[in-house]
Formats: C-alpha cells, sequence, structure tokens
C-alpha cells in the first residue's frame, strides 16, 4: 500500500501511533479504528483532507519517513505545534489549506528539509512568529 486517504470522514484528533473514528472503504473498514501508523511505513501519499480534525499532537508522523505528500486541507485547525511534522525528512509537499490558522509560530515546520510546496492558502493567518519558515530551504512554493 501506497497511499492512504481518509477524505471527508470524521476524524476529529490525530495522535502518535493512533488515528480515530472510520477509515477509507479502500482499506474496507468502517466505525471505529485505531489504526497504527507505524503499521504503514511505506506511505507515500496521506490525504486527511474534510475529516474535521481539530489537533495534530508533535509527533504523530515521526514514523512516516518515506511519505512525500501530505493533505490537512479544509479541517478544523486552529493551530499547529512545534515539532508537528517532525519526521518527515522526505516530505515534499505539504497542503494546509483551508484551515483555521490564525497564526504560524516559531518550529511548526522543522524537519522539512525536502518541502517544496507548503499551501496555507484559504486561511486567517494575522501573524507569523520570526523563524516561522527556517529551515524550508528547498521549498518553491509558498
Amino acid at each position: 500500500m501506497a497511499n492512504l486517504t481518509f477524505f471527508n470522514r470524521s476524524l476529529t484528533n490525530l495522535q502518535p501511533s493512533r488515528i480515530y473514528r472510520s477509515v477509507s472503504s479502500k482499506l474496507s473498514v468502517t466505525d471505529v479504528l485505531h489504526i497504527n501508523l507505524t503499521e504503514f511505513p511505506f506511505l507515500i501519499e496521506i490525504d486527511f483532507s474534510r475529516n474535521g480534525i481539530e489537533l495534530i499532537e508533535p509527533g504523530t508522523f515521526w514514523q512516516q519517513r518515506n511519505l512525500l505528500k501530505l493533505s490537512l486541507s479544509r479541517n478544523n485547525l486552529q493551530e499547529l505545534y512545534p515539532n508537528t511534522f517532525l519526521g518527515l525528512i522526505r516530505l515534499t509537499y505539504l497542503s494546509l489549506s483551508g484551515l483555521k490558522l490564525m497564526s504560524i509560530d516559531a518550529n511548526v515546520f522543522d524537519g522539512l528539509i525536502s518541502l517544496q510546496t507548503l499551501d496555507l492558502s484559504s486561511n486567517s493567518i494575522t501573524y507569523i512568529t520570526a523563524g516561522a519558515f527556517r529551515g524550508l530551504n528547498e521549498t518553491e512554493t509558498l
């Protein structure tokens, strides 16, 4: 399995090694389920768009070193914590569009050394902490 799609589901909280609620019919699983992301170390793309996610704890994606694309667009995230994306050393595309972000703090994007595209469109960002984008040396599109 290379792609994992959780589109338009009812996820609310992503924690390290677990994802709650129903998952894509591609996995043939419904209702409440705990998925350990470490069981899918070879994923290259994850789409968590439109899931009502309100919180992503730092370390959630720690074991996803092969991930190239991650979409968290159109969720209810109001804040991203430092080290949220730590471990995603090969990630080239990150969509955070359509969230409810009002600020970007320092160290949120730490470790995203391969990131080429960061989509922050359709947010209400009014404040960006100095150094928030430090380390995004490969980023071409913001």
